[in-house]
């Protein structure tokens, strides 16, 4: 049986390729194209959150390296709220208590692209099921209907407070404090006017990022080109929300 791959390249999104349109998949994904650069970065957050003024001082000089090279895999999701402003580097211990915020940063691929960002709606009804974040070089319109079900230890958490999620652009290694006179209101402005902020309207509540990797039984589709454990994304879905039949990995 001979393969046909093609690539998929959108505007502000990296390419990835396919095996082709699935005829029978039950989810629709919207692309939101976020103005990123190379030297930046993409996190989520609630909108109240991003906005504590302490956090400009933690975005002075982000890199890339403290994520993958330091504390997890290429295209990894880590709590920001890690960040040890005395020492700049993050640690793998996200039990700490009495955080004040819930942000999540997305590390680049191994050469240092963003993830893809998709809002997923179901196609029965047009309702929002959550988002996916793909760091991978595979379409994520080949395996959404198995991410959706696809569940996992590795989970984290994030609370919407104000009915606003947003993902941001976080300039790597640049003195953002100075840049933006210590005033987080300024550099949202600047986020939103450059188009490197994008909010949504979403139900308050507690929203799982899990974790999803290749299981070879259960991504029958992707099973040709993908390894065991392969890190395909990260799923952002209502803690609440019914979905049939969401399957455990063991």
């Amino acid at each position: 049986m001979i393969l046909f791959y093609s690539w998929v390249k959108l505007s502000l999104m990296k390419p990835t390729y396919t095996l082709g349109k699935r005829k029978n998949t039950n989810y629709k994904l919207n692309n939101i194209k976020l103005n990123c650069e190379p030297s930046e970065l993409i996190l989520i957050s609630s909108l109240s959150d991003l906005k504590r003024e302490e956090n400009l001082e933690k975005f002075n000089h982000l890199s890339s390296y403290d994520f993958s090279s330091k504390v997890g895999i290429n295209g990894d999701c880590h709590l920001f709220n890690t960040l040890k402003l005395d020492k700049n580097k993050f640690s793998r211990d996200e039990k700490i208590l009495g955080l004040k915020d819930y942000i999540y940063l997305f590390d680049n691929d191994q050469d240092g692209n963003m993830p893809n960002i998709h809002k997923v709606l179901k196609k029965s009804n047009k309702q929002e099921i959550g988002f996916f974040v793909n760091p991978g070089d595979i379409s994520t319109s080949d395996f959404i209907d198995e991410a959706v079900q696809f569940k996992t230890s590795k989970m984290k958490f994030i609370n919407i407070k104000d009915n606003d999620l947003v993902f941001c652009c976080i300039p790597e290694n640049e003195d953002v404090t100075k840049k933006f006179s210590s005033n987080i209101d300024l550099f949202i402005k600047d986020r939103v006017k450059k188009k490197k902020l994008i909010k949504f309207k979403v139900p308050n509540g507690i929203y799982e990022i899990y974790e999803t990797v290749f299981v070879p039984i259960l991504f029958k589709s992707i099973a040709e080109f993908s390894e065991s454990g392969q890190l395909l994304g990260h799923c952002i879905i209502k803690k609440d929300f019914n979905i049939k039949k969401r399957k455990r990995k063991k």
